[in-house]
């Protein structure tokens, strides 16, 4: 009786997980919605354009080459034909403007 009632046992417990590995498997997966993300990366993005139209165009114009074309300093400083003391010197204040810029501490805050 006890062999029984412990193969009863598992035969129940494989016809509860099969029930519901079917169940899940039948049901419709839900996608999260790309309405939010969207929302915020257009945020951050005006956010940044705002920001970086506010800094010299000589500085956005480095900042634009190292940062967004991926270009070394020394790349960058060819390209313009400019001394790499000048690119790096654009570069660091760029930086710096655009993280004293209120707009861009506040999304890092937030």
């Amino acid at each position: 009786m006890v062999r029984n009632r412990g193969v009863d046992l598992l035969r129940a417990s494989a016809s509860r997980r099969r029930t519901r590995q079917k169940a899940e498997a039948e049901a419709p997966r839900s996608q999260p919605s790309e309405a939010f993300p969207e929302a915020w990366r257009n945020t951050r993005r005006e956010r940044v354009r705002e920001a970086l139209g506010g800094i010299p165009r000589e500085q956005r114009e480095v900042l634009a080459l190292l940062h967004f074309r991926g270009l070394t300093q020394a790349e960058v400083s060819e390209r313009l034909g400019l001394p790499l003391g000048t690119v790096k010197g654009r570069a660091r204040l760029a930086l710096r403007k655009l993280r004293d810029h209120p707009e861009l501490q506040a999304l890092a805050v937030g």
